[in-house]
């Protein structure tokens, strides 16, 4: 299996972002669906290699989806996207 080239590699559109610093849910469940996988690989490792937990026995799932709950207030509070 060869690794991905990152030239290759298609980020999310700064049209996108805008949107979902906005408030756009939907901009939002974008930029999450697009950065799902690479969530849960850091999330693996960080589990196993820094708090000696087994992967295997992780609803990994249920708990992504609460990094993701955490990480969507952090970003609307951090970037106020209530303003215009």
């Amino acid at each position: 299996m060869s690794k991905r080239r990152f030239e290759e590699y298609e980020n999310v559109s700064a049209d996108v972002i805008r949107e979902a610093c906005k408030g756009d849910n939907g901009a939002m469940n974008r930029i999450i669906a697009h950065y799902l996988n690479y969530g849960r690989k850091c999330f693996r490792t960080i589990a196993s290699t820094v708090f000696n937990l087994d992967v295997r026995f992780i609803p990994m799932d249920d708990l992504m989806q609460l990094v993701w709950i955490k990480f969507v207030g952090v970003i609307r509070e951090k970037f106020d996207v209530l303003r215009s």
